[in-house]
């Protein structure tokens, strides 16, 4: 049962009978199975450039009972069905980078978290992006009078 503790001990048995029991075990306390963790909150998109995208989430609201060990990074492209997992490995931390976007092309981003027992559901989506390279600080060459 949950969280009651157990203690185990061992008899021998033979043709003349049982044997005195083993000292028992030390104590333990029967954990309940863990379940997938909630999906990742507040996911949202940091610095773009011309073939990438920032993505940033917060964890979990629950674990599931088991430690979250990564997270799984969904792109699509704006009005597509299919999402492309993003990360080869699980992201230990609570940011990735995409890359390989195509520019000009908007997308949109989803994360989902995964413990011991599996991997979330996914995030909720994020708003369009479009990747595009940012702007630089505009430089004046020469000033002249007209």
């Amino acid at each position: 049962m949950e969280n009651t503790e157990y203690e185990f001990r061992v008899k021998a048995k033979n043709a003349a009978g049982f044997s005195a029991p083993s000292k028992p075990t030390a104590s333990f306390k029967v954990k309940t199975k863990s379940s997938v963790p909630s999906p990742p909150q507040n996911v949202r998109v940091g610095k773009v450039g011309r073939s990438y995208v920032d993505v940033k989430w917060d964890k979990p609201r629950t674990d599931g009972g088991s430690k979250i060990t990564g997270y799984i990074v969904e792109r699509r492209e704006k009005n597509s069905n299919v999402w492309i997992r993003a990360n080869d490995y699980v992201c230990p931390d609570c940011e990735y980078t995409v890359i390989n976007l195509m520019e000009n092309h908007e997308y949109e981003f989803r994360v989902m978290a995964v413990n011991a027992a599996g991997k979330s559901d996914p995030s909720n989506t994020t708003m369009p992006t479009k990747v595009t390279d940012t702007p630089g600080q505009l430089a004046i060459d020469r000033v002249q009078d007209c």
